[in-house]
């Protein structure tokens, strides 16, 4: 049987750059090492993610290899539980005008 347990692993998280170099790609690894920790301390896993990047550019598929190994070692969990794909939304909306790049992804946790 599944238990519902509430685990605050966003209530903490920044509103601004914690890396002293201020890029996303660093803030996104802390979030995902901090998430990952704060999971283990509660005594959860993570087992599978699945996330979606939605950008009218760059292209992303070629990039997709390396993205989906530094989600997996920051999450620490195997290539193979990472799933990523990406979309665009035809362009409408702030993305679709190139104005900026939204991702949405959920992760199955399991109590260990």
């Amino acid at each position: 049987m599944v238990s519902a347990k509430r685990v605050p692993v966003a209530e903490s998280a920044p509103t601004q750059p914690v890396s002293p170099y201020g890029t996303s790609k660093l803030m996104t690894e802390w979030m995902l090492r901090d998430v990952a920790a704060k999971l283990a301390a509660a005594r959860w896993r993570v087992v599978n993610v699945d996330a979606t990047v939605i950008a009218q550019a760059p292209r992303l598929a070629p990039h997709f290899g390396a993205m989906v190994a530094n989600i997996a070692q920051d999450l620490g969990v195997a290539p193979g539980a990472v799933n990523l794909k990406a979309t665009t939304t035809e362009g409408l909306g702030f993305t679709g005008r190139g104005e900026g790049i939204a991702a949405m992804a959920v992760a199955l946790i399991q109590e260990d």
